[in-house]
């Protein structure tokens, strides 16, 4: 193997491939690109663009439940449930006020996600605390989705996984109390999720080898900040008209408009990604050091494993290149 393809493989394993990005944690990645540019078309009043972005988010959640039904992981589907109810709830929202310029919308959107916290607050009551019920522990699966190698500073999450979808928990009671008019509830969910964003990066800047999940937890940072100026301005200040305004040319320049100019720059992490890091890299003008060690025990454990198929020996591979 040349050095040039060992630097690569060092860094995406088989780079440039459709599985690759089919991986795991990629999934994921791209599921935040169509959620960002829902929130852009929305932020801008955009009804086709922030419409048909959200359908095609809502419809690749199923590819998240692909991965969590074939690693045969029960948190993980458990999870995507309520996921699928923030992303519900939030796209019913914005059709109400973008589509049908009505409050209906707003509603049902309350009423999704009201299911999705409940859902989350039942997992940690029942499940992680009481342990009435326990969810199903798959070793295997839990390699796939925390081969990342970070982990969370706080000792009542087990994975990173955990502290993770602690973060979802805090984002969505975030955009219910934005949903629902509570201000004071609001402030309380936007500090958790603000900081644990950016704790995510403060992890990951640890570790020169997670260069791609700290493009997209820096794009996630931006976009959780681009949505509290938005919420702060609708809930807080009465100063500007929350009307959305023309991304260059604006009548107004409001906290909607501010937060579409954030969201814009989320944007940015991520064009450097992929038009600047990754060619440099793939080209070797970038070094990276050796295979990880988490990515050598995952190898291990597939090839020690004789249950497992093919296919599911190159998947675990490839899923070192995964993010949030």
């Amino acid at each position: 193997m040349s050095k040039k393809y060992q630097a690569v493989a060092n860094t995406f394993t088989t780079p440039l491939t459709f599985k690759l990005f089919y991986s795991v944690r990629y999934i994921e990645n791209i599921h935040l690109y169509w959620w960002l540019l829902k929130d852009l078309g929305w932020a801008l009043g955009l009804a086709d663009m922030g419409v048909s972005f959200g359908i095609i988010a809502i419809i690749w959640i199923g590819s998240l439940f692909v991965h969590a039904y074939k690693y045969n992981s029960s948190e993980e589907l458990y999870f995507l449930i309520p996921v699928f109810c923030w992303l519900l709830g939030n796209f019913l929202w914005m059709n109400g006020e973008l589509v049908y310029n009505s409050e209906n919308g707003r509603f049902a959107g309350k009423i999704s996600m009201i299911w999705g916290i409940a859902l989350i607050i039942y997992y940690h009551l029942f499940v992680k605390i009481l342990k009435f019920y326990e969810l199903k522990p798959n070793e295997y699966a839990e390699k796939m989705y925390n081969e990342a190698g970070l982990k969370s500073r706080f000792k009542y999450f087990s994975t990173f996984r955990q502290y993770e979808h602690f973060h979802t928990f805090c984002w969505l009671g975030k955009d219910l109390c934005w949903n629902a008019n509570i201000k004071a509830l609001w402030s309380l969910f936007v500090l958790p999720t603000f900081f644990i964003s950016f704790d995510f990066i403060w992890l990951c800047s640890k570790n020169k080898k997670m260069t791609i999940d700290m493009c997209h937890y820096i794009s996630q940072f931006i976009w959780v900040s681009a949505n509290i100026v938005w919420a702060y301005g609708e809930l807080f200040v009465s100063t500007y008209s929350d009307k959305p305004q023309n991304l260059f040319n604006p009548e107004v320049k409001n906290f909607r408009w501010v937060s579409s100019i954030m969201l814009v720059c989320a944007w940015i992490p991520l064009i450097i990604l992929y038009f600047l890091w990754i060619p440099l890299t793939y080209f070797g003008y970038i070094s990276n050091d050796e295979n990880s060690e988490t990515h050598n025990t995952i190898c291990n454990t597939v090839k020690n494993d004789k249950n497992l198929e093919m296919t599911d020996v190159i998947n675990p591979i490839q899923t070192t290149i995964e993010i949030i």
